[in-house]
């Protein structure tokens, strides 16, 4: 059957649009996110719908480099002179036989074409929503959203260092989730351009109620418990993760390798801490972390379609700074909270809008199996396969 691009919904994660929520709200009729800090889109599971700040992760292993025999001869470009090194074809010579460009371009997109195109896609759409708004998104711009990333990564640790040396430990610290993911950092980097864009467009539209301002200094300065946690969506997944946490491995390392999580997986398990009437907590989990102690071993709860496997790390007492001390802060962070909201929600309606069409062969059906597309013999033309407009 003749296949036809439609409007396509391109959800995250992953969850995610991963846009690095601090706090998930994990209700299965919510966006999938990015959050997480990686805001990987189209990590999906097929099963259900993910959480706003759920994906399914990446769970492949980061590519090893392969071993080279010391007999292997790697010869620089500049002394490369076999009569084929000109031939414009080729992408390396090996014992005097080329190996074709048009080959090496192809296993790339084999491998790595469609999470690529993916970014490129959602930064395009990104980008237009931002022109036709009137918006310039400056380097300036995109290195705050970078740094911003780092910052939220690191969470509360190292408080007390400068801001250079928490840029350096935050820059180490994404260096390994990145390479736990298979990412580049040039990828990553197209997240932060499209996250500028996004935080652009969604800061017209976030508003700050007194009522909810009062509401987020609970939050910050209530009682409240902080946890580890790793989130899956099988039920063989959490036996697997509780058979191997008690083989000894440790829990963070069980976190950036099977949790559906990103937000946390990426700051090894931790979520941010959390009161007993926080809304954006599920019920079942605030009720077991605050039954558990510090000490107590991990345990496996279910909520809200999700299992998870979380370990108590702290209770904070209350605070008894008062609300006028620290007004200023508060907002700030329901600000953030605010516009991560905002900025899936209109990252899920810019992509819903938007007319994508695949015309490389190679991912094209890749690309519509993933996201749908329309296939009734009704909607097909008879120039053939993604020859519509899409509309």
């Amino acid at each position: 059957m003749n296949r036809k691009p439609s409007r396509l919904t391109i959800w995250e994660s992953h969850a995610k649009l991963p846009l690095m929520a601090c706090i998930l709200k994990l209700h299965p009729s919510l966006l999938c996110t990015i959050a997480l800090l990686l805001c990987i889109p189209g990590c999906q599971s097929p099963q259900r719908e993910a959480p706003r700040t759920v994906s399914s992760a990446w769970q492949e292993p980061p590519s090893q480099p392969a071993e080279v025999p010391a007999s292997s001869s790697l010869v620089p470009p500049q002394l490369a002179t076999s009569s084929v090194a000109s031939d414009s074809g080729s992408i390396a010579i090996v014992n005097g036989v080329p190996v074709s460009r048009e080959s090496f371009v192809s296993a790339l997109i084999e491998a790595h074409g469609l999470p690529q195109l993916e970014q490129l896609v959602a930064l395009e759409v990104s980008t237009q929503a931002a022109e036709r708004a009137g918006f310039v998104v400056s380097q300036s711009d995109i290195e705050d959203e970078y740094f911003r990333s780092l910052d939220r990564l690191l969470g509360d640790e190292d408080k007390s260092k400068s801001k250079a040396l928490r840029s350096e430990a935050g820059e180490a610290l994404l260096k390994e989730v990145l390479a736990s993911r298979n990412l580049s950092h040039g990828t990553y980097m197209l997240i932060m351009e499209r996250n500028a864009c996004l935080r652009k467009l969604a800061l017209r539209n976030v508003r700050l109620e007194d009522d909810a301002v009062r509401v987020q200094y609970s939050r910050m300065y209530g009682e409240r418990v902080q946890v580890r946690h790793i989130q899956v969506l099988q039920r063989s997944e959490l036996d697997k993760v509780v058979a191997e946490h008690a083989s000894g491995v440790d829990f963070p390392t069980l976190a950036v390798k099977y949790s559906a999580n990103r937000d946390s997986a990426e700051r090894l398990g931790m979520l941010e801490p959390f009161s007993a009437d926080d809304p954006e907590v599920p019920r079942l989990l605030r009720k077991a972390a605050f039954d558990m102690s510090v000490g107590d071993p991990a345990k496996p709860v279910f909520a809200d379609g999700w299992y998870h496997f979380m370990k108590l790390e702290r209770k904070i007492p209350a605070s008894e700074v008062t609300f006028e001390e620290v007004r200023s802060d508060v907002e700030d962070k329901l600000r953030d909270r605010l516009l991560d909201v905002e900025m899936q929600r209109l990252y899920a309606s810019l992509m819903r809008e938007a007319d994508i069409q695949v015309m490389e062969p190679g991912l094209q059906e890749r690309f519509y199996e993933r996201y749908g597309q329309v296939t009734s013999d009704a909607d097909t033309s008879e120039s053939g396969a993604g020859s519509g407009p899409g509309k």
